[in-house]
């Protein structure tokens, strides 16, 4: 065997070896993604954001959104890539609280297709409720202390010159000073009596 033999199939094994790694590169795989695999977020995120390790052909690329139960919940193809070629950016709907299964479908520019899913958990906490004190028109109106609560201020009694009840000497009664002029002149006039009617019984 002539050494030109031997030397064709030690090139081909050489050509072989170089050319599987750039075989292998050829395969465009999902390279990150936001939401992030496995991942749970507090936002509801407005778009959907894919990554591969090789340019794309557009026309046979896609990614899908599905919830829970299995329904699309958004989905599209070609117009998703953008300038660069390996980015797939897909707009959602505001997504519930749930957990979301992403389908993407990424092509090579060689012809090699790529089929892949990831899952991601929307977890947006609820909004704190209001304090049962808390008044619509702003705060309540504390209480009045017993402090502030005024009490009627005692009426004076009337005094006998405000034209009130006299309570002392009326109309009435007899001055002490006018019963004893009154009493001694009834007492003279029985003494004269008696005298007169004395000196007659002589």
């Amino acid at each position: 065997m002539s050494r030109r033999t031997l030397l064709l199939p030690s090139l081909l094994a050489v050509v072989t070896l170089v050319a599987m790694p750039a075989l292998a590169f050829a395969h465009a795989d999902l390279e990150s993604a936001t939401p992030a695999p496995d991942s749970t977020v507090e936002v509801a995120p407005p778009e959907l954001v894919a990554t591969f390790t090789e340019a794309l052909d557009a026309s046979k690329s896609s990614l899908e959104v599905r919830d829970a139960a299995g329904s699309v919940v958004a989905s599209g193809g070609s117009e998703l890539v953008a300038a660069d070629g390996i980015t797939m950016t897909l707009p959602v709907a505001a997504l519930e609280n749930g957990t979301y299964e992403v389908r993407w479908t990424a092509a090579a520019k060689d012809g090699h297709i790529e089929r892949g899913t990831f899952e991601f958990t929307v977890a947006v906490p609820p909004s704190p409720s209001p304090s049962p004190s808390a008044e619509p028109g702003g705060s309540p109106s504390p209480a009045p202390s017993p402090s502030a609560i005024s009490t009627p201020a005692a009426t004076p009694a009337p005094s006998p010159s405000d034209g009130g009840p006299d309570t002392g000497s009326g109309a009435g009664e007899v001055d002490a000073s006018t019963l004893l002029p009154i009493a001694v002149a009834i007492v003279v006039v029985v003494a004269i009596a008696a005298y007169v009617m004395r000196n007659r019984g002589r």
